[in-house]
């Protein structure tokens, strides 16, 4: 018996019809991916604060509490000297910011933004060169071992023992930041812009103010959690011995 069926293909109409539909609907989910992505780099971001949180309290806990220097008497930054206590380098970057932008003006050194990574080829520069996307909180600093202080005033360090530190969960030991760190004050005035990747020297709690996730930056704080931070509640955090919390409003953020 003959079947009067004939088999044929799309026609251009229906393929066309197919294409726009798988079109709105990649449309409509891809700012919901996007969303996921920028959680999960969050997330990896915490994570890594945490970690570098927990190699400075290793560090303390094998040097007699003594916390661990911005620079060494090796003439090393931080980032090098907390090598032997994390996993790899790759946790001093933050996901939203691993990329390396040159800067030709400023010779072998690179301050990080946004997006990017600093990095200093200068200063002190170690095998291989110091990098990364975060920064120290300066003050907790031993005033007397450090071979440099930058003629900031010893009044307003914290004594750097793990022992000196009250009120632990408001001390940032280190976050996001566009340089190796910094001495931020309660006194800073917030920027009326967002960073111009420009070295600026003065008000340096702007230095640790990077918009790198939705209006927050990751923080890890002396008692060892990590979280992300809104930008002006950054001013609300106990930076140095004495530090009096404000609040502050950014206007180039609202």
């Amino acid at each position: 018996m003959r079947s009067d069926r004939t088999d044929r293909g799309f026609t251009l109409v229906e393929l066309l019809m197919v294409v726009a539909i798988v079109s709105l609907l990649l449309a409509m989910l891809s700012p919901s991916l996007s969303r996921a992505r920028r959680l999960a780099r969050a997330a990896a971001c915490t994570s890594h604060l945490h970690q570098i949180g927990v190699g400075h309290h290793t560090y303390a806990s094998a040097s007699n509490g003594i916390w661990i220097p911005t620079v060494s008497r090796q003439r090393q930054w931080w980032t090098t000297s907390l090598q032997k206590y994390i996993a790899n380098r790759d946790i001093l970057f933050c996901p939203e910011a691993t990329r390396m932008v040159v800067q030709p003006q400023l010779g072998l050194l690179m301050i990080g933004g946004r997006s990017t990574g600093w990095f200093d080829g200068k200063q002190y520069p170690s095998d291989p060169l110091d990098r990364g996307s975060y920064g120290q909180n300066m003050w907790l600093n031993h005033y007397d071992l450090s071979i440099q202080n930058w003629s900031q005033p010893e009044a307003l360090h914290f004594g750097g023992k793990v022992g000196s530190i009250l009120q632990g969960d408001l001390v940032p030991v280190v976050g996001e930041c566009h340089w190796v760190g910094g001495y931020p004050r309660d006194t800073d005035v917030p920027w009326d812009h967002e960073w111009d990747q420009v070295m600026y020297s003065g008000h340096m709690l702007n230095r640790f103010a990077m918009n790198r996730h939705d209006g927050r930056a990751g923080l890890v704080f002396f008692d060892g959690h990590a979280s992300l931070t809104r930008l002006a509640d950054m001013w609300g955090l106990i930076w140095h011995k004495g530090g009096q919390p404000r609040d502050v409003l950014l206007p180039w953020l609202d």
